[in-house]
C-alpha cells in the first residue's frame, strides 16, 4: 500500500500546481505579447525600408529618363548635322536658282530678234 508520504513524492498538491499553471500562463502571455510587439517593430521597419528603396528606385528612373531624353536629342542633333551637311551643296544650288531670273537679258534679245524676222517685211 501506498502511504502519504509515496503520494506527495508522487503527486503535486492542487495549490502548487495552479500556482505554476498561473505563472505558466503569466509567463506564455508576457512571451506572446513580446513577439507581437517585436513583429510590429520589425513591419515598421520593413515598410521604412521598403519606402526607402522606393523613394531611390524613383530617383534613378528620373535619372534614366533625363539621360534618355539627351541622348535622344544628341542623336537628332547630330542627324541634323549629317543631313546638313549632306545636302548642303544640292541646297545651295536650288537657292541660287531660284534667285536666278528664269530669262536673261540676251534670252529676251534673241526671242525679240526671232520675232521681228518672222514679220514680213513692210515695203516703205
Amino acid at each position: 500500500m501506498a502511504t502519504a508520504t509515496d503520494i506527495e513524492s508522487v503527486y503535486v498538491r492542487q495549490d502548487v500546481f495552479n500556482a505554476r499553471m498561473d505563472r505558466m500562463e503569466m509567463l506564455l502571455e508576457k512571451t506572446i505579447t513580446e513577439i507581437k510587439a517585436d513583429n510590429e517593430k520589425s513591419r515598421t521597419e520593413l515598410k521604412a525600408e521598403i519606402k526607402m528603396l522606393d523613394e531611390r528606385i524613383n530617383s534613378v528612373n528620373a535619372r534614366v529618363d533625363s539621360v534618355q531624353t539627351t541622348v535622344y536629342w544628341g542623336f537628332t542633333v547630330l542627324t541634323l548635322f549629317l543631313a546638313l551637311t549632306t545636302f548642303a551643296p544640292a541646297l545651295l544650288e536650288f537657292i541660287k536658282g531660284l534667285r536666278k531670273p528664269q530669262l536673261t537679258a540676251e534670252d529676251v534679245q534673241n526671242m525679240i530678234d526671232a520675232a521681228i524676222s518672222k514679220l514680213p517685211k513692210l515695203s516703205s
